[in-house]
């Protein structure tokens, strides 16, 4: 009879790593399990154990491969899982290896969004009451989305188009992905605590899994809690998520947002205009309506009633004239006042009139030049003054600011 050979644990542990490595068939696996004991490691490693009603394996989803994820993994959460089985030579345990981690169908999705709906509808952030009406006249409008994606682009476009003088200010954040909800959050804190008048919070369209971010409580409890209005733009017109319903306005578009949020300075200038005509209109039928009862009562005056009376009424006349007269002025001049008023206002907008104050626009071949970074030497300049227009050449550029101080202006 042969003597069993005897092996060390090492060497054991590596020859059924070895075995298992060699089998094809667990080199490349898809498996269907609810997610449990799920932690995730400061390395960014998540550790959690898959399971369905007869077994579980203990699963790990390396950092490198994480970003691609489009959902918060969370206990309870139905995946579908690819990866590999293999053995964690050092502890002997059988475990599996994930690639990658899709919801295990759209049905798990929208049955975690009906939950959530229902959590915060009971909590009362979906109640009209609470919602705030937009700033009439905002000089500072913060913008959350990404710095890259066409929402971008949209905004400022339309809010430059309607009133060229307000500030845009944008605090850039992830709009999918994991830790997007958690970047959109602190997005609108700061520029809450930076004292814009208003925020606008979206992305462009795409599937449930793509706007997820938008639909996770993280979300919905910093738009509830924000001290300003939220404008939500998340999407097309067809999409619409938990922000949408949270924020205080829902805008179907990007654009649209802008221009619910951005007052249109040219419209108001006909909208004040149009009040100086029919402040005039009124003051003019006043006096004429006065004088014709003046007229009317005076005429009433019977001529047998002798000179005396006569005189008498047309005192009382000359005085109620004068009492009249009086009042239209005053009204007269408390309307030209408030004209006034929104005329400086009107004024205060006008793009116009800052550059009668000495400043010009610099316009390049693909639109207006807001920073010294977006010149080159040689490059053809176009300057618009308040009186007219000349073009330059770049001897050289030359960034006046650190890179700080264009921070501030761009993004917090």
């Amino acid at each position: 009879m042969s003597q069993m050979p005897v092996l060390s644990v090492s060497e054991l542990n590596a020859y059924v790593k070895g075995v298992l490595d060699r089998d094809a068939l667990l080199q490349d696996l898809r498996l269907r399990g609810e997610i449990s004991n799920f932690k995730r490691h400061s390395s960014g490693h998540m550790y959690f154990s898959l399971k369905d009603a007869g077994a579980r394996i203990g699963c790990v989803l390396f950092r490198q491969n994480s970003f691609g994820l489009k959902v918060a993994l969370r206990d309870g959460m139905s995946v579908v899982a690819e990866g590999r089985a293999a053995l964690y030579e050092r502890d002997g345990q059988y475990q599996f290896y994930v690639q990658s981690v899709q919801p295990d169908g759209v049905g798990t999705l929208y049955a975690l969004l009906e939950q959530t709906k229902d959590r915060l509808r009971r909590l009362g952030y979906f109640d009209l009451e609470r919602k705030r009406p937009l700033p009439e006249d905002p000089r500072t409008v913060g913008v959350v989305t990404s710095p890259t994606g066409a929402v971008l682009r949209d905004i400022v476009r339309v809010a430059r188009r309607r009133n060229p003088s307000v500030n845009l200010l944008l605090c850039p954040a992830k709009v999918q992905g994991e830790g997007a909800a958690t970047e959109i959050a602190s997005a609108l804190e700061r520029l809450a605590s930076a004292g814009v008048d208003v925020i606008l919070c979206g992305r462009g369209g795409g599937s449930l899994e793509d706007l997820w971010a938008f639909n996770e409580e993280l979300v919905a409890r910093a738009i509830y809690r924000c001290p300003v209005p939220v404008v939500s733009c998340v999407g097309h017109e067809t999409d619409f998520t938990i922000a949408d319903m949270v924020a205080d306005v829902r805008a179907a578009t990007p654009s649209q947002a802008a221009e619910l949020a951005v007052p249109d300075t040219s419209a108001r200038a006909q909208r004040l205009d149009g009040l100086r005509q029919r402040l005039e209109s009124r003051t003019l039928r006043e006096m004429e309506r006065c004088e014709r009862a003046l007229e009317e009562w005076s005429a009433r005056i019977a001529p047998e009633k002798g000179l005396r009376r006569l005189l008498q009424a047309e005192e009382r006349g000359g005085q109620l004239l004068r009492r009249l007269e009086q009042a239209a002025k005053q009204a007269a001049q408390r309307d030209e006042a408030a004209l006034a008023q929104l005329q400086a206002r009107l004024n205060a907008l006008n793009p116009q009139e800052v550059l009668r104050r000495g400043y010009a626009l610099v316009r390049a071949a693909d639109g207006y030049v807001t920073r010294a970074a977006q010149l080159s030497g040689g490059q053809r300049l176009r300057l618009h003054f308040a009186d007219g227009q000349a073009g330059v050449v770049v001897e050289n550029e030359e960034s006046g600011r650190g890179v700080e101080d264009e921070r501030e202006e761009t993004q917090l």
